[in-house]
Parts: C-alpha cells; sequence; structure tokens
C-alpha cells in the first residue's frame, strides 16, 4: 500500500488536509456538508495521529454479489495472517434481494470475527457510512466484495499507519483480468496528488470520520 498525508500551513495552528483530486467527489465535510479540502485545527491533527491503534476493522458493503463475495473478498480473508492486534470484518450488505444476507448470517456462526448489518438507503457510499458507525477500531480497512487481499494486507497497512504516522492510506489495485495495475505506485508529492483514489484497497484513521464522510449523494 502506498500512504499519502499533506498538510499545509494557513494561519498559525491551522492546516488544511488535501485528499486527491477524485476523492472531493465523495468524501463531504460532516458539519457543512461541503468538499474537501477541510480546515483542521493543528491540535486536532495531532489528537487524531496520537490516538492509538488497538484494534482494526474491516469494512465491506455488497449487493447482489454473493457469488464474487464468497469467491474474492472472504475467500482471501480467511488467509489473512495477523496476530498483532485484533481485528474485526464488518460487512453491510446494500439491501440485497438474493442469498447475501441468509449466507452471512450462516458464516457468523463459524467466524466470530465477522459482523454483518444492512443498510436500506442505497449506494456504497451509504453502506461505507454505516459500516464506520458501527466499528470499535481505531484503524478502519476498506475493500470491495469483489477484491483479493495478500495474506500480509494488515500487517503491512498497521505498520505503516504506527511507524509513519499516517492518516491513510491508499494500496495498489490489480485488474486480474487486464493483468494491470489500475493504481500505479507513486512516488513523488506531486504525481501522488494527481492520482485517483480508489475505496477498493484503503485504509483511515477512524477519528477522521468525527469531520469526514462518504457522500452519500453519489451512487455507485
Amino acid at each position: 500500500m502506498r500512504y499519502f498525508l499533506r498538510l499545509l500551513p494557513q494561519k498559525k495552528k491551522d492546516y488544511l488536509f488535501y485528499l486527491p483530486l477524485r476523492t472531493y467527489q465523495w468524501l463531504n465535510q460532516k458539519y457543512d456538508g461541503k468538499t474537501l479540502p477541510i480546515k483542521l485545527q493543528a491540535e486536532t491533527l495531532t489528537d487524531i495521529l496520537n490516538d492509538k491503534i488497538n484494534k482494526i476493522s474491516i469494512i465491506i458493503t455488497t449487493k447482489n454479489r454473493l457469488e464474487a463475495l464468497q469467491k474474492y473478498a472472504l475467500a482471501s480473508l480467511e488467509r489473512l495472517q495477523f496476530e498483532t492486534l485484533p481485528y474485526e470484518i464488518i460487512i453491510v450488505d446494500n439491501n440485497s434481494d438474493d442469498d447475501t444476507f441468509p449466507y452471512l448470517q450462516d458464516c457468523c456462526q463459524k467466524n466470530k470475527r465477522l459482523k454483518i448489518f444492512q443498510e436500506k438507503k442505497l449506494g456504497v457510499s451509504a453502506g461505507r457510512n454505516y459500516g464506520i458507525s458501527m466499528a470499535s477500531g481505531e484503524l478502519l480497512m476498506f475493500m470491495d466484495d469483489d477484491c483479493e487481499i495478500d495474506q500480509d494486507w494488515l500487517t503491512r497497512a498497521y505498520q505503516n499507519h504506527c511507524q509513519k504516522n499516517y492518516f491513510l492510506g491508499q494500496g495498489q489495485i490489480y485488474d486480474t483480468v487486464l493483468k494491470k495495475l489500475l493504481l500505479e505506485e507513486k512516488n513523488s508529492q506531486i504525481d501522488f496528488f494527481q492520482s485517483n483514489m480508489a475505496a477498493g484497497n484503503m485504509s483511515i484513521r477512524k477519528k477522521l470520520f468525527n469531520y469526514v464522510s462518504f457522500n452519500e449523494n453519489i451512487s455507485f
């Protein structure tokens, strides 16, 4: 995963926290509904970064994609190797009308880390926001129902957030059909901030969601 943070000084104790351009479309400020950049006090930023990570929450939203969920997300999560901290898996069913929710109910009996919820408001953003509200971890990991993760996915994310003190991270996404990276690794800050951001492989400190939320007016 590649991780990013950019703080630009404004007044003596004020900063602007910037995200890539595409993020403006689907991440909103909570207090006035405007899009980023978000103006946060330096003390607030410090408080977010100083929040100790004691638990990790993995959040997935899905709707009528049981086959993909079984074959990719759930199968790769079973191979996940991470013993450093407790973690939970939150799956939000976004009003499916197939067998997704009954299947997940059965999975909960076998996997005590798994928690399932239903969100009637349509849209992946609504599902993610609901998953965030139910998460108990200080670090949130987002993946899609048709994505496979490496077995050391959580280890790498946790180490980067702790050692480098980042707010959020964007991981690479490899298309197995096209056989190419959809998100290339960027080394320079300029390249990075001209790139897109995809929540299919993303990590965010939960406290940041005291100030932002996913834009539920966008449905995709």
